[in-house]
């Protein structure tokens, strides 16, 4: 537990200087991509917590997310907070490379379609194929919007919460990151108003991930906690890759 509460922070600072924490699936067409957001949605003037899952497998994988992360950013998405990353066989389709995957917790001004417009165009600007792609095949960047504070958005182009966060580990082991203590004491996580918060929904995604086992299925074969060093991937658990003394004195 303390070692993905600290060890969020340590990783959106060590990987992503550029990126800066505030404060510290959907189903789609393809017709999606051409829609701008005015067409989507009526304007909004309040802010909402959103969870956003994120995964690549093609490319440099590490690169994609963090591209990816800065891309959130300046879409009008304020991230909040950023898990640990997992490298994740592929569930439906096993003839691929592995996946790198992560979730974060931002707060946004965009409604819900308006968001998934702009998570399809940041998919695009990364090369995605967004029209002739095989479901469930090998893609540079995949961004789901997981939950939207605390509403259930039922449209055809976008459900949420996502209609398959409970069958996927490699979303549930991120989101359990996002979790800090203080959160449920305090009642809420940077938005108060009950429909703006995801704390519900993120605690009832926690206790899923605890009664299957939490913890214990992190290191088993297909979902691994890993670490990126200058663009290489270390595995966090099994063994010793870097051990020191760090001595401070007022010279």
């Amino acid at each position: 537990m303390a070692l993905r509460h600290a060890g969020s922070s340590v990783l959106a600072a060590a990987c992503c200087p550029a990126l800066q924490l505030a404060g510290s699936g959907a189903s789609y067409v393809t017709s999606i991509a051409a829609a701008g957001p005015t067409t989507m949605s009526q304007p909004r003037s309040s802010f909402s917590e959103v969870v956003i899952a994120l995964g690549t497998n093609q490319g440099n994988r590490v690169d994609n997310l963090l591209d990816g992360l800065v891309c959130l950013t300046n879409h009008a998405i304020k991230l909040l907070r950023v898990s640990l990353l997992y490298e994740t066989a592929p569930k439906y389709l096993s003839e691929q490379p592995p996946f790198l995957n992560a979730a974060v917790l931002g707060h946004t001004d965009l409604s819900p379609l308006q968001l998934l417009y702009h998570l399809k165009q940041i998919e695009k600007a990364a090369g995605r194929d967004l029209a002739g792609a095989r479901r469930f095949g090998p893609r540079p960047l995949d961004l789901d919007i997981i939950f939207y504070g605390n509403q259930d958005v039922q449209h055809e182009v976008l459900s949420v919460p996502h209609v398959s966060w409970q069958d996927r580990a490699f979303v549930k082991a991120p989101l359990a990151d996002l979790l800090l203590p203080d959160d449920v004491a305090r009642g809420h996580i940077s938005e108060p108003g009950p429909q703006a918060s995801v704390l519900g929904k993120l605690l009832t995604a926690v206790q899923q991930w605890e009664d299957e086992g939490g913890e214990a299925q992190v290191g088993q074969p297909g979902l691994c906690r890993v670490l990126p060093i200058h663009r290489q991937i270390w595995e966090l658990g099994h063994s010793t890759h870097i051990c020191g003394i760090l001595n401070v004195t007022p010279d």
